[in-house]
């Protein structure tokens, strides 16, 4: 069965890889296409993007405890993927330095 997204208009199959899901409509899935809905996410984060900074940071103010502690918490529980990702991640930017010299 084919959805057509009411934004772009295209006919796409009605499954989770082409629209994300929304209980409230009658076929399970919003109106407009994943794509559409990216698109428009970024469009809109680049239009708006000193208010979403700014109350990115009032909340961090509000909250800035909480945030360390959480933040801390997730260190210690996932020390070991921490430690092998920073690992990797430095491998990758020494041979990217030894590349460009």
């Amino acid at each position: 069965m084919n959805k057509i997204c009411t934004r772009c208009r295209v006919a796409l199959p009605a499954t989770k890889k082409y629209f994300y899901e929304r209980e409230k409509s009658a076929d399970g899935f919003r109106s407009w296409c994943k794509k559409c809905e990216s698109n428009y996410s970024k469009e809109f984060r680049r239009e708006h993007k000193n208010e979403l900074n700014e109350k990115s940071k009032a909340y961090y103010a509000l909250n800035k405890e909480d945030i360390i502690e959480q933040k801390k918490e997730y260190r210690s529980k996932h020390r070991e993927e921490l430690k092998e990702y920073h690992k990797k991640y430095h491998e990758n930017v020494r041979k990217k330095l030894a590349i460009k010299k």
